[in-house]
């Protein structure tokens, strides 16, 4: 019985963890067009579509993401 609670826990865990990556990268995008030119011109030179907010992001924020995609296929 304990897998199966153990189970559930990771599970949500993981749930609140993807929902929390979700809300900062959007916020992260939606911030970029806000930015001061030369910032803005940067990020937007260095990151893609959708991937500006890696210019933003902190140290500790891009391998949680990178962590939670592998997780999440």
């Amino acid at each position: 019985m304990t897998g199966v609670n153990d189970r559930a826990a990771l599970t949500e865990l993981l749930a609140t963890a993807i929902s929390y990556r979700e809300r900062e990268i959007a916020s992260m995008n939606a911030s970029v067009p806000l930015l001061e030119k030369a910032e803005r011109q940067w990020i937007e030179n260095a990151h893609d579509e959708g991937e500006r907010w890696r210019g933003l992001a902190t140290d500790d924020f891009i391998p949680m993401v990178d962590a939670l995609m592998v997780l999440n296929r």
